[in-house]
């Protein structure tokens, strides 16, 4: 819902132009890039951990985590 609300907070509360109020999207796009990125590199680093504990055998159930 928040995505979709970002051009029409913009353009009717502050006065933008509905090109300038849509470049609000790249950060978030940026961001969610850099993150996804991110999170990977630590779930492939933990998944790696847990099959290692396993024996060296891998199980999808290693991708979620567990709460603690």
């Amino acid at each position: 819902m928040f995505l979709t609300t970002i051009p029409s907070i913009f353009q009717d509360v502050y006065g933008f132009s509905i090109g300038i109020a849509s470049l609000h999207y790249i950060p978030l796009g940026i961001g969610m890039y850099g993150g996804t990125m991110i999170l990977a590199k630590i779930m492939d680093k933990a998944y790696n951990v847990l099959k290692e504990k396993a024996g060296g055998v891998g199980k999808p159930e290693f991708r979620l985590r567990k709460p603690s």
